[in-house]
């Protein structure tokens, strides 16, 4: 030995750091006692240490593996974690600037960062031509050079400098056998003792084993920084008391429970969910995987871990006895068929028959409608006895050892689940050929007729339904009446009108604004807003019109030349708000096309006529004059991929033709392939497909000669959820179930007005891509959710999300607040929260 005694901090500060490191030691959680790791074996105690502490584990099959020979990228994985759990960060260019040159951004993307992380903080540096060879076998000697690089990177000392000043017998015999940079380094594990003495032969070249690196790994960890004290024996937790207080939930009572961690606590045949101890440490909860059974004695083993010292084991004996408080019946509907089974809750929760009959309860179901029940010790329902539109009444009575408890009366209405509307999905507006998405109608007659409609909606069984049978009614008739059966709105004057519309148990408002003016062409878009055109040559600009109300246009423009000797145009029809001007070249010179609607200019379009048709320059550009070099992978874009040309231009800018690319002698490439791929015709047609957000070029090469390039934009213009609207709620006083209309589709606004939220069945917010009721995960794009969560005394309300519904049931004497929440995807900050307050009395 050639170190003092004295204790210093450690290279891996604490053990819960270190089972991290161990991850790819140790890839499965198991029990500490290995079947193949024999007592005979000299890396038992490091092994058993490690286990113990939480630190390694082995495989299902409860071996270890000892013999198992570890590679190189096991190395840098765990070294990479490691540095990471100790508050080392990833660099951003992992992917795109690779440390190793056998390694590309297609590599494994835990290897890649790891290799980058490890790199950077001189962990490990690879071999002198610059590759890692990840699978190759990690050598003890290499293995001594990360270990110590390590250690100097996280504790900031240099070893290699301090053993090098210190004089001390070397066990180490075959050191000239190793490479001479691995030789400091074998010095500082010779120094610290981390070699064994008593084999003095430390075979460089040799691999490394699970075991063997289990001891190395177990020594490292008890090497003591020089120059530091060693930290005072921290506290113990001690438990004194276990009590189950729920089927799935203990408590516990003692002194610094604060302190314990999960995995010091084991309960027989069972799995925890969470710890939580409070501020002082004197009371804990544990959350458990599976229900306990009433009556059956149980066992918590609790291990206390301190520092120095072995591992304690204490166990405490525990039972759970089912009680039942508040008998609450839930069922408030039910179908016309099938197998159906009332319901009922016991003490907030959803009762669960066997077990209550299992701790010797006995449950008997009554109802107001004779045979209605099949059997009334489960409440199975009789479906000869049940028809559409009926209804009863039923209670749930519990008995115990000449106790009774028993619930409520309750109605229940019977429905065809699979035609009973339960939301109303979409409704559409339409004025004479133009669908109203602005709510802006006119009173002007020739607009046409004004007609709402139901056109989608969501049965109670989730089937979805077009065209659904709805009735409607006007919140405001003296500026808007509508036929009850049809949604044939009869306006009346200028002012606001909700068309209210229902389909058996849903309903939606549809704001109106009714307005004086007739539609007309208000605003004219042209893409380009400028032409030039060679002589008797015919050139073609897009444009896109909308009315006042901001609608897309319907109807007739006129188009004129200010000077017809220059250039002469034509318009298209308008429809749906697009158009095209048509320009022909008549001489050499300049004017301006004028779009019109009436008198009225609502646009421009300069043009500029030569007859030069001599080829100057060629460019790369879209083939069509409306594209641009700006793609969008959003699901469902429709501009994922542009065309491009090498076109020819005259000495004035003027697009004379293409330019073929001859196949043979040109090659196109992307400089990017992870952003978008590009492929060619033999027509000269380049077509570029984008993958995901980023930049690329475009080139055209004759040999190594670059021709000519083009730069291309890829974008996600995914929309997210840019703030919530909450309805207006009323606080939940009563026994028994409740619904609360929270969120609404059109109180959620989302960052671009070209697509409308969605709301699924389950709270899912989402774009509907795919034209088909329902959301999909595959083909709509999801945006976030809708989510409760409860604070007060009651353990549980039953709370579930129903489109943008809150369901639940309130028992007696709850008290507390339930606050929904709408998070965007992967985003746990919500956009916006509403509450919804209990007070239900004794």
């Amino acid at each position: 030995m050639k170190v003092q005694s004295k204790k210093y901090s450690k290279y891996i500060t604490g053990v819960a750091s270190a089972a991290l490191v161990a991850s790819a030691v140790a890839p499965v959680v198991s029990a500490a006692d290995f079947n193949d790791v024999l007592e005979n074996n000299s890396h038992k105690p490091a092994i058993d240490a490690l286990s113990n502490a939480g630190v390694i584990s082995g495989y299902p099959d409860g071996s270890f593996k000892p013999n198992k020979t570890l590679t190189r990228s096991d190395v840098v994985k765990l070294m990479g974690k490691w540095l990471v759990s100790m508050g080392y960060e990833i660099p951003k260019d992992y992917k795109t600037n690779p440390r190793f040159k056998d390694l590309t951004s297609k590599s494994n993307d835990e290897l890649l960062q790891s290799a980058a992380i490890v790199k950077d903080n001189n962990v490990f540096k690879g071999y002198e031509d610059g590759t890692l060879k990840a699978t190759g076998n990690i050598t003890r000697e290499n293995m001594a050079i990360v270990l110590v690089r390590a250690y100097d990177a996280v504790n900031k000392t240099d070893l290699l400098t301090f053993v090098k000043e210190e004089k001390f017998d070397k066990d180490v015999v075959d050191l000239a056998k190793a490479k001479a940079e691995a030789r400091p380094y074998i010095d500082v594990l010779d120094y610290f003792d981390i070699t064994n003495p008593a084999a003095p032969n430390f075979r460089p070249k040799e691999t490394t084993t699970r075991a063997q690196f289990a001891s190395f790994l177990y020594k490292t960890s008890e090497v003591e920084k020089p120059g530091e004290e060693t930290p005072e024996a921290p506290e113990v937790a001690e438990v004194t008391a276990v009590e189950a207080i729920s089927d799935k939930e203990l408590e516990l009572k003692g002194t610094n429970l604060h302190l314990l961690k999960a995995e010091q606590l084991k309960v027989e045949g069972n799995e925890l969910v969470s710890f939580n101890a409070n501020q002082d440490g004197t009371q804990a909860t544990v959350e458990l995987k599976d229900e306990l059974t009433s009556g059956k004695e149980m066992t918590l083993t609790v291990t206390t871990k301190t520092e120095g010292q072995p591992d304690q084991e204490k166990t405490f004996k525990f039972t759970y006895e089912l009680k039942v408080g508040k008998v609450v019946a839930t069922t408030t509907q039910v179908n016309e068929t099938g197998e159906q089974f009332l319901e009922f809750n016991v003490d907030g929760k959803l009762a669960d028959l066997k077990k209550l009959n299992e701790a010797g309860y006995t449950v008997e179901f009554q109802a107001t409608k004779n045979n209605v029940l099949k059997n009334a010790k489960t409440g199975e329902l009789n479906a000869d006895q049940l028809n559409a539109n009926d209804t009863f009444s039923y209670k749930v009575v519990v008995s115990k050892d000449g106790k009774t408890v028993e619930s409520d009366l309750v109605d229940v209405k019977v429905l065809n689940y699979g035609s009973y509307v339960s939301t109303i999905n979409e409704v559409t507006v339409t004025q004479g050929g133009t669908t109203v998405e602005s709510g802006k109608v006119s009173l002007d007659e020739d607009e046409g007729k004004v007609t709402v409609k139901a056109t989608k909606a969501t049965t109670v069984n989730g089937t979805s339904v077009s065209n659904p049978n709805a009735t409607y009614t006007s919140s405001n008739p003296s500026v808007a009446t509508v036929n009850s059966s049809t949604g044939a709105v009869e306006l009346v004057s200028p002012g606001e009108v909700n068309i209210v519309v229902k389909a058996d148990g849903a309903t939606k408002n549809v704001p109106l604004t009714v307005v004086s003016g007739k539609r007309a062409a208000a605003e004219v878009v042209a893409s380009p807003t400028s032409a030039k055109v060679l002589k008797d040559k015919t050139s073609d600009i897009g444009l896109t019109v909308k009315d006042q109300y901001g609608e897309l246009y319907t109807g007739a423009l006129t188009v004129t030349s200010k000077d017809e000797t220059i250039a002469t145009a034509t318009i298209d029809t308008v429809t749906k708000g697009k158009s095209a001007v048509h320009i022909n070249g008549v001489k050499t010179g300049t004017t301006e096309i004028q779009i019109k609607a009436g008198d009225k200019v609502l646009s421009t379009i300069a043009v500029n006529v030569s007859d030069n048709s001599q080829v100057a320059t060629r460019k790369l550009e879209t083939k069509s004059a409306s594209d641009d070099l700006q793609l969008d992978v959003m699901k469902g874009s429709e501009d994922k991929t542009v065309e491009l040309v090498w076109k020819q231009y005259n000495e004035q800018g003027f697009y004379l033709g293409n330019d073929l690319i001859p196949v043979a002698n040109y090659t196109v490439t992307s400089s990017n392939e992870d952003v978008a791929k590009v492929s060619k015709d033999a027509n000269g047609v380049i077509t570029v497909e984008g993958l995901k957000a980023g930049n690329t070029t475009i080139t055209i090469k004759e040999g190594s000669v670059t021709r000519a390039t083009a730069e291309i934009k890829v974008v996600n213009t995914t929309p997210s959820i840019a703030s919530v609207s909450f309805e207006k709620t009323e606080p939940v006083t009563k026994v028994g179930n409740f619904s609360s209309a929270v969120v609404k589709e059109e109180g959620i606004k989302l960052t671009s007005s070209e697509y409308k939220a969605k709301i699924a069945a389950d709270g899912t917010i989402y774009i509907e891509l795919d034209k088909v009721d329902g959301y999909s995960a595959t083909e709509d794009v999801k945006l976030g959710t809708i989510a409760t969560s409860y604070s007060g005394n009651a353990t549980a309300l039953g709370l579930k999300v129903v489109n943008g519904n809150i369901t639940g049931t309130a028992t007696a004497g709850d008290n507390g607040t339930i606050v929904v929440k709408v998070n965007r995807t992967d985003e746990t900050a919500p956009v916006g929260t509403s509450n919804i307050e209990v007070s239900v009395p004794k």
